[in-house]
C-alpha cells in the first residue's frame, strides 16, 4: 500500500545483513547513524495489535507452553505463575499493560516478518526451551573462574546507547589451557552454558522501555586465540547462531569479530554466512582495520586503549568532563595539539589515538616565559598504540604534541587532556 500511514513505534533495531568483508561508510564519518528508525506501517501495528490478543489468550487459557502444559496444570498457584509470565525481566501478559511488552512482542515479529502465528509459536519455544534448560536460574550458576577472564560486559555505552560486550579468546592463547578447557564433550557443553549465561548477563544490562536501546553490539576478539579454538569455532558458533537467532530475536545489533585470520574469512564463509543472513548483521574485521571500525559504533572515550580508544584500564586518574578532541592529519603533513596549562605546581595528562596508525609523534613543554627552556618529554617515534602520557608543571605554559603523517592518506586523531593538582613527583 504504497499511501499507507507510518508512524514511528517504541521498538528499535531493524536488522540488517552484510557479507564478509564489507567495507564501513565513510573514513572519518564515526558518528554516522547505523541505527535507522523502524517505520511501522498500519498493517504492522495491526499485526502487533493482534499478536497481544493471541498471546493474552494463550496465557489466559493455559495453552501458551504447547505441549508442556502438563507442567502447569489448573492449580491456582500454577494459573498465578502464568499470569505472572515474563521474558528478559518484562511481562508478557499484555493486559497487565507494561511499558516494555510491546518492544519485546515487536522483537519476534520482525525475527518473523510480522507473521503473527509464527511470532507466537517462535515466543512459546523460547518459554520451552528456557523452562526446560532452566535459563532463568542460569545467572546463579558458578561456572570455571577462568571462564569470567573470556566474557566482559562493559560499563561503557556504544554510540547510540546500545551495550557493549566483549568475549576475547585471547585467554586460551596456551595451547595447554585450551586442550584443558575443551578436552571432553562435558566441558564443551558447559562452555556453551557458560556462553548463554553471559549472553543473559548481557540482557540484563538493556533498556527495554519506550525509547530506549534495546539492543547489544557484541565483540569477538580472535587475537592470541589459539590456532585448534579458531578451528573448532565454527561449529560452536553455529549453535550460539541458532540459539540467538530462535532464542534471543532482536537482541544482536552487531555481532563484530575482530582480529581475524584472513584464512578463516575464505575457509569458514560459506558455513556461517548461510545463519548470519537471517537476523544478524556480521563485520568481520582484519587487524588493521580494528580501531576504524569500532570507532563507527564506540566513541572514542570509551573504547579500550588495546583496541585504539582511550579508555583506560584503570580508573585511578579522574579525567571529569574532558572532551575528546577530533583532528584531520593530511598526507605528509603535521598537525599539533596544544594543551595550555595556565598555573604551575600541576600535572596535566592526555590520552592519544590515531586510527590506522602509521605515524610518529612527538611531545614537548613550551613554558610562556620566553626566557625558559623548552622540555622535550617524549623524542619523535613511531605511534603503534594509543598512547597516555603525563607531565608535572612547574611554571605556566603549553604542552604540544606533534603527529607527523608520512602516509598518502588522510589520518584521523583523537586526543583527551586533562589537568590534575598533585604534589611535585
Amino acid at each position: 500500500m504504497p499511501n499507507e500511514a507510518k508512524v514511528h513505534p517504541t521498538s528499535s533495531d531493524l536488522a540488517e545483513t552484510t557479507f564478509y568483508g564489507q567495507e564501513l561508510d565513510q573514513e572519518f564519518d564515526i558518528y554516522d547513524d547505523h541505527q535507522a528508525p523502524l517505520v511501522m506501517t498500519i498493517s504492522k501495528m495491526k499485526a502487533l495489535s493482534e499478536f497481544r490478543c493471541k498471546l493474552e489468550d494463550a496465557i489466559q487459557n493455559n495453552y501458551i507452553y504447547e505441549n508442556e502444559t502438563s507442567s502447569f496444570t489448573q492449580d491456582a498457584k500454577d494459573e498465578e505463575r502464568l499470569l505472572d509470565l515474563s521474558l528478559w525481566g518484562v511481562p508478557l501478559l499484555p493486559s497487565k499493560g507494561h511499558e516494555a511488552t510491546d518492544i519485546v512482542l515487536t522483537k519476534f515479529l520482525e525475527a518473523t516478518h510480522f507473521k503473527v502465528s509464527e511470532s507466537l509459536s517462535m515466543l512459546q519455544r523460547t518459554l520451552i526451551w528456557r523452562m526446560k534448560k532452566g535459563i532463568d536460574e542460569i545467572l546463579h550458576e558458578n561456572f570455571d573462574p577462568d571462564l569470567g577472564e573470556v566474557g566482559h560486559v562493559s560499563t561503557k555505552k556504544g554510540i547510540k546507547g546500545h551495550s557493549v560486550c566483549y568475549i576475547i579468546y585471547g585467554t586460551y592463547k596456551e595451547k595447554n589451557a585450551y586442550k584443558e578447557r575443551f578436552n571432553s564433550y562435558d566441558k564443551y557443553e558447559d562452555f556453551l552454558r557458560w556462553n548463554i549465561q553471559f549472553m543473559e548477563r548481557c540482557v540484563q544490562t538493556l533498556d527495554l522501555r519506550p525509547g530506549g536501546t534495546n539492543s547489544i553490539i557484541m565483540i569477538i576478539d580472535l587475537k592470541d586465540a589459539p590456532g585448534p579454538l579458531i578451528k573448532d569455532l565454527p561449529s560452536f558458533d553455529k549453535k550460539m547462531l541458532n540459539l540467538l537467532q530462535n532464542y534471543y530475536p532482536g537482541i544482536i545489533y552487531r555481532n563484530i569479530v575482530i582480529n581475524v585470520p584472513l584464512w578463516l574469512l575464505t575457509f569458514h564463509a560459506l558455513q556461517i554466512l548461510p545463519l548470519t543472513q537471517k537476523t544478524h548483521k556480521f563485520i568481520f574485521v582484519r587487524p588493521f582495520r580494528v580501531a576504524k571500525t569500532l570507532l563507527k559504533f564506540i566513541a572514542p572515550e570509551n573504547l579500550p586503549v588495546q583496541y585504539g580508544g582511550l579508555e583506560q584500564e584503570t580508573g585511578d586518574l579522574s579525567q571529569g568532563d574532558a572532551k575528546v578532541v577530533h583532528r584531520k592529519i593530511r598526507p605528509l603533513s603535521v598537525e599539533c595539539f596544544q594543551i595550555p596549562v595556565p598555573q604551575a605546581g600541576v600535572t596535566a595528562f592526555w590520552s592519544m589515538t590515531v586510527v590506522g596508525f602509521e605515524v610518529s609523534y612527538k611531545e614537548e613543554f613550551i613554558p610562556n616565559d620566553d626566557c625558559s627552556y623548552q622540555i622535550l618529554i617524549q623524542k619523535e617515534m613511531r605511534m603503534g598504540k594509543s598512547i597516555t602520557s603525563s607531565f608535572y608543571v612547574r611554571e605556566p605554559g603549553k604542552i604540544v604534541v606533534s603527529i607527523k603523517n608520512g602516509t598518502p592518506k588522510n589520518k584521523l586523531a583523537l586526543c583527551r587532556h586533562w589537568i590534575q593538582s598533585t604534589a611535585s613527583p
